[in-house]
C-alpha cells in the first residue's frame, strides 16, 4: 500500500456460538421450570432464537483464533520495539470492501440534506482533507481537486479522514442500518425528508409550530420575481431535526417513551398490545467501529490453519511469506502487491509495471498485470 494513504475499515463484533452437537435447549418450552413460551394463558413470555443481521451488508465473517502478533522480520538499523506475543482475536465481522469516496460521499450529502441549512458545521466536519495530495516538488493538483467528488474514484477508498470522522461515520451508519431494520419490520415508517425542504408560506409555519411545540428555523433569501426583493424562508430547526427527525439508535432503545415524530409502534405482542421493537427481536446490530490494531492484524495476515490444524507464523507477506515478488515459473519476479518499491517508485517501469495504479486502486480490483498475473495486495 501507498505509505501516504490511511484506508478505513469499518468491522462490526459479533459473538459467534458453535456446536459440536445437537443442541437440547430451545424456545419453546423452559428447562428451569416446564413453563411454555409464548403462551397467552401466562405471562406470554417471549423466547427469541436464532433471529438477527446474520451476515451485515457489505461484510464479511473472519474466524477468530490466536495468532503471533508483532514484528515479522529483523531490521539491523531499527529498534527492536515490536517484540512478538501471540493473542486470541474473537470472530467478528469486516468491510469486504475499504470505504469508497463513494460511501463518504452518500454520507455527506445525507447530513448536507438533513442539516445543511441549519447547522452546516457538522457538514463542513464530515468533509474529507484534500490536502493530503500536496507534496513537495509533486504535481498533485489533478488529485486534489477530483479525487473525492469526480465519478471516476467513486470505488477508490477515502483518504483524508481523521479518527474523528471515521468514528461519527460509525455511528452514522449503525442508525441508518437499523433505521432500516425497523422499516422492514414496520416499526416506524421512512422520514417524510420532503418536510425538510423550506417553504414561505407563513401559514403553514404557524401551524407547525402550534402541533411539534417547536420554532421554525427562518431566513431571508431573494425573490426569484424580484431580485431587489428578499423573502423569509421557514424550515424545521435544528433542534427539532435533532429530537424529532433524525433517528438515533441508543435513543430508541434506552429511551422507553421515544419514538420517532413520524413512526409508530408496531403491534407485535401476542395479545394485541403494542410495543416497541427492542434487542431481544433480533433485528439491531451491535454497532459499528473501526477495528482494533490486533484485528487488523489478524485479519491481513489470514493465519488460515492447514490440514494438520497448524499455520505458519511469522510471515511478512500473507501469501507468499517472505517473498513480495511472485516465486513461480509463470509469473517469476512479477510483484504480488500495490507497494512503493523505493525512493520515487510508484509503479514500476513501463512493460512491467507493478499494478498499473501510481496511487490506489478501485477497492474492487485486484490488478491489471501483464502475463495474467494477478496483483494481491
Amino acid at each position: 500500500m501507498k505509505n501516504v494513504f490511511k484506508y478505513l475499515l469499518i468491522v462490526s463484533v459479533v459473538m459467534v456460538a458453535a456446536s459440536c452437537n445437537q443442541r437440547e435447549l430451545n424456545t419453546r418450552v423452559s428447562n428451569t421450570t416446564g413453563w411454555n413460551y409464548f403462551d397467552q394463558r401466562t405471562t406470554n413470555f417471549e423466547a427469541n432464537e436464532g433471529v438477527g443481521n446474520v451476515n451485515p451488508i457489505g461484510m464479511v465473517p473472519i474466524q477468530g483464533g490466536s495468532f503471533t502478533v508483532g514484528e515479522k522480520d529483523e531490521f539491523i538499523t531499527a529498534p527492536r520495539n515490536n517484540d512478538t506475543r501471540t493473542l486470541t482475536v474473537s470472530s467478528f465481522y469486516m468491510d469486504k470492501y475499504e470505504v469508497t469516496n463513494l460511501n463518504w460521499n452518500e454520507y455527506l450529502h445525507w447530513l448536507e440534506f438533513v442539516f445543511g441549512a441549519v447547522a452546516p458545521e457538522l457538514v463542513d466536519q464530515a468533509r474529507p482533507d484534500h490536502k493530503v495530495w500536496r507534496e513537495d516538488l509533486a504535481y498533485n493538483d489533478p488529485y486534489e481537486d477530483n479525487y473525492f467528488e469526480h465519478p471516476a474514484f467513486s470505488f477508490y477508498p477515502i483518504v483524508g479522514v481523521t479518527w474523528e470522522q471515521a468514528m461519527a461515520y460509525c455511528q452514522w451508519r449503525t442508525d441508518r442500518v437499523n433505521e432500516m431494520a425497523l422499516i422492514n419490520a414496520g416499526a416506524i415508517v421512512i422520514p417524510p425528508f420532503a418536510d425538510l425542504q423550506p417553504t414561505d408560506d407563513e401559514a403553514y409555519k404557524d401551524e407547525w409550530e402550534q402541533e411539534t411545540g417547536y420554532e421554525m428555523y427562518s431566513y431571508e433569501e431573494v425573490s426569484p420575481e424580484d431580485p431587489e426583493q428578499t423573502v423569509t424562508m421557514y424550515r424545521p430547526s435544528y433542534e427539532w431535526i435533532r429530537d424529532k427527525f433524525v433517528f438515533n439508535t441508543d435513543k430508541y432503545l434506552m429511551d422507553a417513551t421515544y419514538v420517532p415524530e413520524y413512526g409508530r409502534r408496531p403491534k407485535l405482542d401476542s395479545y394485541g398490545a403494542e410495543r416497541k421493537v427492542n434487542i431481544a427481536d433480533g433485528i439491531f446490530v451491535t454497532g459499528y467501529r473501526l477495528p482494533t490494531e490486533a484485528e487488523w492484524e489478524f485479519a491481513a495476515y489470514a493465519p488460515v490453519a492447514g490440514e494438520d490444524g497448524l499455520t505458519i507464523e511469522g510471515k511478512v507477506y500473507p501469501w507468499s511469506g517472505y517473498h513480495p515478488r511472485d516465486m513461480s515459473k509463470k509469473n517469476l519476479g512479477m510483484m504480488q502487491a500495490n507497494f512503493v518499491r523505493g525512493r520515487g517508485d510508484m509503479m514500476g517501469v513501463s512493460g512491467a509495471l507493478n499494478d498499473r495504479r501510481v496511487i490506489t486502486n478501485p477497492v474492487d480490483e485486484n490488478g491489471c498485470l501483464p502475463r495474467d498475473h494477478v496483483a494481491r495486495g
